[in-house]
């Protein structure tokens, strides 16, 4: 009795086991187009279980998790994906997949992470979501979704995170939403949606990020928060007084809105306020009379009687060049660009993708960026809400080169001297740019390797968070 168990859980494994190769070999043939040749390792001379992306489990080997995360990936998922019965983990933003989500995904009943985030997924939400009772984590933000939220996503108990933000989604927020017990973020941001925001939303006691930014909802009633935007809506009315009852809240942004009367005193209880965002300049904020934003100093914008800083991202671009024969040239003036929406930062940076990350210190955080139509890659700045865009440097900083890590492609032996000598000469102008050629003499306080960049061997002295200027006095 014991052997033919044995035999027939053998056969159904062997069976299970070639399965799913089938499956990812189809999977493979809907990649149109594989730049960094990562699906090189998916052929018959390899076991799946060690192709790139594939994680198998140890009892059965079969596959539980497909990662192909940030390869630049060309073409659409295969519906053959739904075969794949014991997956648990599927890992594909950041690449360029098109096309619809498969409604096959429905039937992975083991599945508790699935991320799309950032490429160009088309079409709407598939709706046969009752199979996947395991689901905790729902990211398709940065795609091109259209329809409806469906309401079956209500009904996915063990949902933590659902993101659907910077979308063309259109419709309501479905009350079956209400249902998600333990969800702790939701996002809708950068959509059409309308209509009234649910009361059963409301009533989520561990939702402690919603972001509704730039749709056209309406109704407020969210205590429990901590991150909480709402800016460009057509919310109106009085600022609910019922606000003030979040009292973990760390972020709040209502701008661009149709509020109106008076702001609640009690919001001065968050003590937890970390940013209200930018102070609008319409309605009662018209009067700076009419409020008080004593004790604020993070805040900016209004109108001029308050005497904030301004709230503009602007796009800077280092002026130095070198000329042909390559010394460098005199220095231009820096070239402000026009202001850059949250919105394009926001996909830019895959909604600041940890992938993205260059850096961070205490002056922030900087995530490299595509920007725009013209794709020019940026690195961004980002601080409290508050960010600067800078020109890309492709080749890292000086440290990396002169201390290269041991993986490193920039070994120190590629570095010649000539090309050493010309960096000391672009710091050297750089300085004397700042020593004596600005309006009022700068002191950069951090010169160090690491903080010289270099683009196309051209060096650009940066990060100037401990600079200071040079008073007449002294």
């Amino acid at each position: 009795m014991n052997l033919l168990w044995f035999q027939t859980t053998t056969a159904a494994s062997a069976l299970g086991n070639e399965t799913d190769r089938l499956v990812l070999l189809k999977i493979k043939e809907f990649i149109t187009n594989d730049p960094h040749d990562v699906m090189s390792s998916w052929n018959d001379s390899i076991p799946f279980c060690n192709w790139h992306g594939v994680t198998c489990s140890l009892q059965h080997q079969r596959v539980t998790t497909l990662n192909l995360e940030g390869n630049n990936l060309v073409g659409s998922i295969s519906p053959y994906i739904g075969n794949l019965t014991l997956l648990r983990f599927i890992y594909l933003q950041n690449n360029s997949f098109s096309g619809n989500i498969p409604q096959q995904v429905g039937r992975l009943f083991r599945l508790q992470h699935l991320n799309l985030t950032r490429n160009i997924f088309g079409g709407e939400i598939p709706v046969n979501w009752s199979s996947c009772s395991e689901l905790k984590i729902v990211d398709f933000k940065v795609n091109s979704l259209i329809g409806q939220i469906p309401t079956e996503l209500g009904y996915l108990a063990k949902l933590v995170v659902l993101n659907l933000g910077v979308n063309n989604l259109t419709g309501g927020i479905p009350l079956s939403l209400g249902n998600l017990s333990s969800l702790t973020g939701l996002s809708v941001a950068f959509n059409n949606i309308a209509g009234k925001i649910p009361d059963e939303i409301g009533r989520l006691k561990r939702l402690s990020i919603f972001t509704t930014s730039s749709n056209k909802l309406t109704g407020i009633t969210l205590p429990n928060l901590q991150r909480f935007g709402i800016g460009i809506n057509e919310f109106s009315g009085p600022i609910p007084t019922s606000l003030s009852n979040a009292s973990q809240l760390q972020i709040f942004d209502i701008s661009d809105n149709n509020f109106e009367g008076l702001v609640p005193t009690n919001l001065g209880n968050l003590q937890d306020l970390l940013w209200l965002g930018e102070v609008p300049t319409k309605a009662v904020f018209q009067n700076s009379s009419a409020i008080s934003i004593i004790g604020n100093s993070g805040l900016c914008g209004g109108v001029p009687e308050m005497q904030l800083l301004a709230c503009p991202i602007q796009v800077t671009k280092q002026g130095k060049n070198r000329n042909s024969n390559g010394k460098s040239s005199s220095f231009s003036s820096i070239d402000i660009q026009p202001n850059v929406s949250f919105k394009s930062l926001y996909q830019a940076t895959g909604v600041f993708s940890p992938s993205n990350l260059i850096g961070s210190g205490s002056f922030g955080s900087v995530y490299k960026g595509i920007l725009d139509e013209e794709e020019r890659v940026v690195a961004v700045k980002w601080s409290r809400f508050k960010a600067l865009v800078f020109e890309f440097m492709t080749n890292g900083s000086l440290e990396r080169w002169l201390h290269p890590l041991e993986d490193s492609e920039n070994q120190s032996t590629d570095f010649s001297l000539l090309q050493r000598l010309n960096i000391v000469i672009d710091v050297a102008y750089a300085l004397h740019y700042l020593h004596n050629l600005c309006e009022q003499p700068i002191i950069h306080c951090d010169l160090k390797p690491s903080n010289v960049l270099d683009n196309d061997m051209i060096a650009h002295v940066s990060d100037y968070g401990l600079a200071r200027i040079l008073t007449s006095h002294k």
